[in-house]
């Protein structure tokens, strides 16, 4: 059975990504406001630090501030340091430029995962040195980009566990290294443990209430296209879904089919038996439609009044032929007639299919005109049948159908 009224607002093979994908998405455009900040603010830092190091020997001061700076002095081989000291600059760096570019919501969720978790240890081995060698105050910065890693670098709460966990054996590894006693290593080990347990359990926080805000965001935007009579996707669905599938059969290489459904007589049959009782029957046609197409991808919409449109991608022709009749059989089936005069009249459909193959013009609009022309040509030719068109031409070279026959009235 067909996707019904619940679920994503619209479906797309091939383009539409998965939940979680979609959640990843949401999320980091909550925090990327954070994240701009978070690694925009590290990078001026570094600077600021750099500057007040080339400034304090001017005033006769020998200590400095980053501990990659000439005349900071530390156990352990120099270049270590240094070398870290860069890889995390350079990690921040693109992180920051990534953060501020159009491609971000594209590149961030790919890169940042890998990179934050690299620059982490980077920075820890760098700030690791001097904290060993008795400038504490640079567990500070240690604990400041292990809380970061939960709450402000648009990781998940998976990614930024294996962040802080990499912070942790970088810390223990420079302990091992530089053989500080136990009691030393041990203290400042466990304080940066407890700031990961503290930030771990803030950034699982954090994105359960980004889960349930996510939820209610897709609930208001699936009730926002659905159709409140039918229960089908409404017309600002269909006029958001039909470029996007359009573009998605040009690029694929496969058809796109667009079927107009037209109610016919339904205007009477609202006349004689009511708008209730119209009302009525037009949500029990849709369900009847809608029902007709099996694949999770078929895109139904209320395109308006008592019209219906269906989207299929990669269907043949004979599959478009055996949908489409099958959808007025379904139709005539409910049975629904209206009086006219002293004749019985049943509601019937009159369908135009607009049956596009590769190669394919990309404008949405294309399609539309030709299963406008293939509808035009249906009614015509006596209602409750379907024309298929492949191209826009006369409406006299369309392919008419009745339903249950399937041949060339």
């Amino acid at each position: 059975m067909a996707d019904g009224s619940t679920g994503t607002w619209f479906a797309q093979p091939q383009a539409l990504a998965s939940r979680g994908a979609e959640f990843a998405r949401f999320r980091l455009r909550l925090q990327r406001g954070a994240i701009r900040a978070w690694h925009t603010t590290m990078l001026a830092i570094a600077a600021i630090g750099q500057v007040l190091d080339l400034l304090l020997p001017h005033v006769g001061t020998a200590m400095a501030l980053m501990p990659w700076s000439h005349g900071y002095h530390f156990h352990g081989p120099e270049y270590v340091v240094v070398v870290c000291s860069a890889v995390a600059l350079l990690v921040r760096c693109v992180l920051c430029a990534v953060s501020w570019s159009r491609s971000f919501e594209l590149l961030y969720p790919r890169i940042a995962p890998v990179l934050v978790l690299i620059g982490n240890a980077g920075a820890t081995v760098a700030f690791s040195y001097p904290v060993y060698s008795g400038r504490q105050g640079y567990v500070v910065l240690v604990s400041l980009q292990v809380f970061a890693a939960a709450m402000l670098s648009g990781l998940s709460f998976r990614q930024s566990v294996y962040a802080n966990a990499a912070t942790m054996i970088a810390l223990v590894l420079v302990a091992w290294t530089l053989a500080v006693p136990l009691t030393t290593a041990v203290s400042i080990i466990y304080a940066i443990l407890l700031c990961c347990f503290m930030s771990g359990f803030a950034g699982w926080a954090l994105e359960n209430s980004s889960r349930r805000l996510f939820r209610e965001h897709s609930h208001i935007n699936d009730l926002a296209m659905l159709d409140g009579l039918t229960g089908l996707k409404n017309r600002h669905a269909f006029n958001t879904y039909l470029p996007r599938a359009c573009q998605d059969a040009v690029e694929g290489g496969h058809a796109l089919t667009l079927l107009l459904v037209d109610v016919d007589f339904f205007k009477s049959y609202n006349d004689t038996r009511g708008h209730i009782a119209g009302d009525q029957a037009l949500q029990q046609i849709a369900h009847a439609i809608q029902d007709a197409m099996h694949r999770h991808t078929d895109f139904v919409a209320r395109y308006g009044g008592d019209e219906i449109a269906v989207i299929l991608l990669g269907v043949t022709t004979d599959r478009v032929i055996r949908l489409t009749t099958r959808m007025h059989e379904a139709v005539n089936r409910l049975g629904l007639t209206l009086q006219d005069g002293e004749q019985s009249r049943w509601v019937t459909l009159s369908t135009g299919v607009a049956h596009l193959r590769p190669p394919l013009h990309p404008a949405a609009l294309t399609a539309l005109q030709v299963a406008d022309q293939a509808l035009y040509a249906a009614k015509r030719a006596g209602r409750n049948r379907f024309a298929l068109l492949t191209e826009a031409a006369d409406t006299g070279a369309a392919d008419v159908f009745e339903p249950g026959r399937l041949q060339i009235a």
